[in-house]
């Protein structure tokens, strides 16, 4: 009778231990980060294998007043991958507040990271994925149309996806899994210019300019990466309207009163992209 009391005290002790073990333990990790001479690589698996029993300390570091500014931000990307949407929206609000310096490159690269390990299949499958996506072929769609049944939640497999597509020319379906990865993430810079590729496609003009400027809004560091890709796109809307203007003056007599553009299309065109431009600054500093 002792010994089974003795057992079920050690088994109850052990499990006390193990239960206040993990949040001290991941403390101890959260101030390493930190530290510039500790393993930040080693704090940070330490911390992922720790999974939901590290919340606490992340957050935590998270609004510490004393924790480095890289320190936190590793924070948010661990809560992140947790699922915890705040570690989002910290990467998210880094990222633009600190578009212009290192600090913001490192959050566009852990946005980029948590976007494609959340709900992302096992290793070996991704090996074998990337080793196709080198060339493309039915294979590797089919492998990786497979792997997106059993990780509906993997938005970046969507968007890598829809980039396949596109490559096939499959506009619609491009969409589709541009639009779906969205719906996950609604924050995928990354999804959203892949789904302004496929509008632009499809002669969805309008649709793509606005994907483009969402992906700006989201990303301002993004505003030399895509600067061409909405200049081109202007480009094609004013062509557009163009040949529409032209087409309806060609089924409809001119009259003496027809208004006349008071804007080139050209001083048009850098009046909006110079809006857009002004936009993310405003969003910028705001």
């Amino acid at each position: 009778m002792r010994s089974i009391a003795l057992t079920v005290c050690f088994f109850i002790i052990a499990a006390l231990l193990w239960v206040f073990h993990l949040p001290l333990s991941s403390r101890a990790y959260v101030r390493l980060l930190s530290d510039p001479a500790a393993d930040h690589a080693e704090c940070e698996d330490a911390l992922r294998r720790a999974g939901n029993g590290a919340i606490i300390a992340l957050r935590q570091g998270l609004l510490s007043a004393t924790g480095s500014a890289s320190a936190k931000l590793s924070c948010a990307r661990l809560l992140a991958l947790c699922g915890e949407h705040d570690g989002d929206r910290y990467l998210l609000k880094s990222l633009r507040m600190h578009s212009r310096d290192t600090l913001g490159a490192k959050a566009e690269m852990y946005l980029i990271s948590v976007w494609e390990q959340r709900d992302a299949p096992e290793t070996a499958t991704l090996a074998r994925l990337t080793r196709l996506d080198v060339s493309p072929s039915a294979k590797s769609e089919i492998l990786l149309s497979d792997t997106l049944l059993q990780h509906p939640g993997w938005s970046h497999g969507y968007v890598w996806r829809a980039r396949m597509n596109q490559h096939n020319s499959k506009n619609v379906d491009a969409r589709r899994d541009a639009l779906t990865a969205l719906l996950i993430e609604p924050d995928n810079f990354e999804a959203m210019i892949a789904l302004s590729e496929a509008y632009v496609a499809l002669n969805s003009l309008d649709q793509a300019y606005l994907c483009l400027e969402r992906a700006l809004r989201i990303n301002p560091r993004l505003r030399e990466t895509l600067k061409k890709q909405i200049q081109d796109v202007l480009k094609a809307l004013e062509l557009e309207k163009t040949r529409q203007r032209r087409e309806l003056r060609m089924e409809t007599p001119v009259t003496a009163t027809e208004p006349r553009t008071p804007v080139s299309g050209q001083i048009a065109e850098k009046a909006r992209f110079s809006h857009l431009l002004a936009c993310v600054a405003l969003d910028h500093h705001s």
